[in-house]
């Protein structure tokens, strides 16, 4: 089953953070296996210094726009 790349990124945060299902952590791990792009967002989110949380989503849009593009 192909997961789409929009449905990951809206879980890697608990993915991350140990949070997910072990059900949804399979399946990250397995789209993570073939998927570059998800991959290089998951490591610029593991190199994200401690952000106050309203400023959160400005720096996960800037993040996301800069591995995709």
């Amino acid at each position: 089953m192909e997961i789409p790349c929009d449905l990951i990124l809206d879980l890697l945060p608990l993915y991350q953070n140990n949070l997910c299902s072990e059900v949804s952590e399979a399946i990250i791990t397995e789209h993570l296996s073939t998927c570059d792009c998800c991959n290089q967002i998951l490591e610029k989110m593991e190199n994200l210094i401690d952000i106050p949380q309203g400023e959160m989503d400005a720096v996960f849009e800037k993040v996301l726009r800069a591995a995709l593009n």
